[in-house]
C-alpha cells in the first residue's frame, strides 16, 4: 500500500505533525533551521515514532538532502498560523 510522502517545513514545537502521524500519515520528513526545534520535535514524537525523518537544515540547503520528486505534499503550518 502506498503511503503519501509528507514534508513538514519548519517543524518547530507544534504537536500537529505528531497528531498527523497518529492519524496514519507516517511517511514523514520534517526539517527546521533550529537545532533546538529538532530536539523538541524528537521529544514530541517520542521513541515509539522513531521512523520520522527529522533534519536540522535550512530550506535553501535541502538540495542533495531530500531527493528530487520524493515528496507528495508539504505542510508549512507556520505560514497558516501567521
Amino acid at each position: 500500500e502506498y503511503a503519501p510522502r509528507i514534508m513538514i517545513a519548519g517543524i518547530g514545537n507544534d504537536p500537529t505533525p505528531v497528531q498527523m502521524y497518529d492519524a496514519g500519515w507516517t511517511n514523514m520528513t520534517a526539517f527546521d533551521y533550529s537545532a533546538a526545534a529538532i530536539s523538541r520535535a524528537r521529544a514530541l514524537f517520542g521513541e515509539e515514532r522513531d521512523d520520522v525523518r527529522l533534519l536540522h537544515a535550512d530550506f535553501t540547503e535541502l538540495t542533495g538532502v531530500i531527493e528530487t520528486a520524493s515528496i507528495d505534499a508539504t505542510l508549512d503550518k507556520g505560514t497558516l498560523d501567521a
